[in-house]
């Protein structure tokens, strides 16, 4: 419930600013009509939907039309981003062994078109499975591989996403050894970077310090319960603890779940109840809706998976979501654009087909 001081400055709002927030968040608005309310207060009214936990009452998917002479190529192990009003979307690969290195593909969420720009400067090759984050008009890449996963890289580069224009970083301390499939977070001006595959699996924890100035890599004290050695696991944030599930070991795929405190770097074994507790894989991706709910999607063990789960963080507890017409995928991406609406794109469909095809999830919540 809200408490009185929220009512009253919603109460304040222009009626057609209220329509349009509260259609939206119920989900009265149709897909075709890709405009949306002004972020800003968007952002705003946003923590009072969230005061309390919610419980997900229903979910559906729908696939976005483009103009196919205007999207990008077929891939999967790409890295993908919000960004304002858009999704940036940088290199992967094909079925055929195509890398995409070359040009920064922009879906804009407001019109649902793509456009193309073309990266210059010094370009890195390794961008299959590398990982990214987004910070003051720069997308950051870090590790990967070319192609052939015996190419691995360790490198950090920054692409300027208002020229298009990147350059290798370099920064002092002792980096992690080349890798690809690590999972990687923000907490303020730092990044955390877990496990990964170097020729073997990996359950290490290193932090690239101050990355927006003079970076340098360092190896926290993890503590608690620690996970085993894995890569290609789902991994997400939630304020200041990172959400895992998953991944591929050396015993194989699985499907338990930690949380590490980004700060303090103790981990935790999350338990998982619910009445279908999703089977094990990696490759998937594992997204915060909000505050308390994780929504995890695809992935792969020994064939290409297509269900869906939201497991609720207050109560511990998945719930599977059926999703009719999302074709099954993983090494996929998604972005939650702060309105209870992930966006998909891309991925390895059956029988190691890439896709490029772009969809919604949209949630309606208690």
């Amino acid at each position: 419930m809200m408490d009185e001081s929220n009512k009253s400055a919603l109460e304040t709002l222009p009626l057609e600013i209220k329509y349009k927030i509260f259609g939206y968040v119920m989900w009265r608005r149709p897909l075709k009509n890709l405009s949306m309310v002004n972020k800003k207060f968007n952002r705003e009214v946003r923590p009072f939907l969230l005061n309390a936990p919610r419980t997900l009452k229903s979910a559906v998917y729908d696939e976005v039309l483009v103009q196919p002479e205007v999207q990008p190529q077929t891939r999967g192990g790409h890295v993908a981003a919000l960004y304002d009003d858009n999704i940036i979307v940088y290199g992967g690969n094909d079925e055929d062994g195509n890398v995409f290195n070359s040009h920064l593909w922009i879906f804009n969420i407001t019109n649902g078109q793509w456009t193309k720009h073309e990266v210059v400067g010094e370009l890195t090759e390794y961008v299959v499975w590398s990982s990214s984050w987004v910070h003051n008009d720069h997308l950051y890449l870090f590790g990967g591989c070319y192609y052939n996963y015996d190419y691995l890289s360790n490198d950090v580069h920054r692409l300027d996403l208002t020229t298009y224009y990147m350059v290798k970083l370099n920064p002092g301390g002792n980096p992690p050894s080349p890798r690809e499939g690590m999972c990687t977070r923000t907490i303020g001006d730092d990044v955390v970077v877990f496990g990964g595959w170097d020729s073997s699996y990996n359950n290490d924890v290193h932090v690239l310090k101050n990355f927006s100035g003079d970076c340098v890599w360092y190896q926290p004290t993890c503590t608690g319960v620690i996970p085993s050695q894995r890569a290609y696991a789902a991994f997400t944030q939630v304020g200041d603890v990172g959400y895992m599930f998953g991944g591929r070991g050396r015993g194989g795929v699985l499907n338990d779940m930690y949380a590490l405190n980004l700060k303090s770097f103790v981990w935790t074994e999350v338990e998982q109840k619910g009445t279908v507790v999703p089977s094990k894989r990696c490759a998937a991706t594992l997204t915060a809706v909000d505050s308390c709910n994780l929504f995890l999607c695809g992935g792969w063990y020994g064939s290409t998976l297509n269900d869906c789960h939201m497991y609720n963080i207050v109560n511990k507890e998945w719930t599977q979501v059926q999703l009719p017409g999302f074709e099954p995928r993983y090494r996929h991406t998604t972005c939650c654009d702060d309105d209870d609406q992930l966006i998909v794109f891309g991925g390895w469909g059956k029988i190691r087909k890439a896709l490029n095809t772009i969809g919604w999830f949209r949630f309606d919540f208690d």
